[in-house]
């Protein structure tokens, strides 16, 4: 995948100066380890539906302030560090962008999990997004240092390193949920938990950027709630929840 051609091309396109100020850009690489274990992966055989890719990304372009998206898939045997899939979004305004990006993300990786097993299949991404730094570190939440051996202290003092003493502060916890079914329809669920990145980390619970995120409500972090209180606020639970009612829906009208 020569990237730095597509988005040169992407640039020569009719419009594009007039309707875009954003461009986001996702390379996906065969990780090393298992995400669920964490246990080495040496290879992984990978294939794809492009029709299918294409017509998701098309229909995606339909998406508020979306200008244009741009799919690539590679096949076969890969090794970790091999490039798997490069997803490029172009649109008006970050909140477009971002949106559209996440759920993009979720129905390629949730539709090729289904028509791979013919089972439905459920994806989901959750990360923190930091207003000030462009909604960073988003998607890459969990590697935002650049090193998935790094700590969670790692990866927050990074954060608050990049924020600085910035008065804009705001940021919120967003979960996004996919699921896909054997007959082509597909179910969304977003989730959000409102909040503040803290100065300096507090608390010894919870995980992640729990100890500088104060959220909404609250004159505690995160990390300092108790597991009652932080269920009751929780963007992935507020997400699962959503999900629930629309697949009560569509249970129903099965």
């Amino acid at each position: 995948m020569d990237t730095t051609k597509i988005l040169a091309d992407l640039k020569k396109r009719p419009g594009f100066t007039e309707n875009v100020g954003m461009v986001l850009v996702h390379n996906g690489v065969v990780r090393g380890w298992a995400r669920a274990d964490h246990a080495p992966v040496k290879s992984m055989k990978v294939s794809h539906d492009r029709a299918k890719m294409d017509a998701i990304c098309r229909e995606m372009e339909q998406q508020p302030g979306i200008f244009c998206i741009h799919a690539e898939a590679v096949e076969g045997e890969l090794k970790p560090g091999d490039d798997v899939l490069f997803l490029v979004v172009a649109g008006d305004i970050r909140e477009h962008v971002k949106a559209t990006f996440s759920e993009l993300l979720d129905r390629i990786k949730a539709e090729a999990v289904m028509r791979a097993t013919g089972l439905a299949a459920i994806a989901d991404d959750s990360g923190l997004c930091v207003d000030a730094l462009g909604g960073a570190p988003g998607v890459h939440s969990a590697r935002y240092t650049g090193n998935h051996d790094d700590s969670d202290a790692d990866r927050y003092n990074l954060l608050l390193r990049n924020l600085g003493g910035r008065d804009d502060r705001a940021a919120r916890f967003v979960c996004s949920l996919c699921c896909a079914f054997p007959n082509g329809d597909v179910l969304t669920a977003e989730g959000t938990c409102e909040g503040t990145i803290l100065s300096a980390p507090r608390g010894e619970n919870g995980f992640g950027y729990d100890p500088v995120f104060c959220p909404d409500g609250f004159d505690r972090s995160m990390a300092e709630l108790t597991m009652e209180e932080k269920n009751a606020i929780s963007h992935r639970g507020k997400a699962l929840a959503q999900f629930r009612q629309k697949w009560e829906k569509y249970y129903d009208h099965q």
